[in-house]
């Protein structure tokens, strides 16, 4: 019992620095910097909002012509959408205020 908590202590520990050092660099970035890092974050999510209904769809989604073609449109539909959410965010992100947009990437990459 002793070691599960001492190990239990040091995972907390390690996240916990993890995170302070991830907040400095991220606090040591300007706002174009901090707009790249939030706008591939979000693509990031979108890629796997796409896919977390069926995990690895490698094993899960049946194959067909039909299916196939289906993901094929989604495919082009993603990279149409971060293309153009990255085109647009880029022109409005560094207008947001520097600790808002840290706290948004951090919350991004807990996802």
């Amino acid at each position: 019992m002793r070691i599960l908590l001492t190990l239990a202590f040091i995972t907390v520990l390690g996240t916990a620095q993890a995170q302070t050092i991830l907040d400095s660099t991220l606090q040591a970035m300007n706002k174009v910097q901090l707009s790249e890092t939030y706008i591939e974050e979000v693509q990031r999510v979108t890629s796997k909002l796409i896919d977390s209904a069926w995990g690895d769809r490698s094993g899960t989604v049946p194959r067909s012509k039909y299916l196939d073609r289906k993901w094929s449109i989604v495919a082009k539909k993603e990279t149409a959408y971060n293309e153009a959410i990255a085109a647009e965010l880029m022109d409005v992100i560094p207008y947001s205020d520097k600790e808002s947009l840290i706290k948004a990437i951090i919350y991004l990459r807990t996802l």
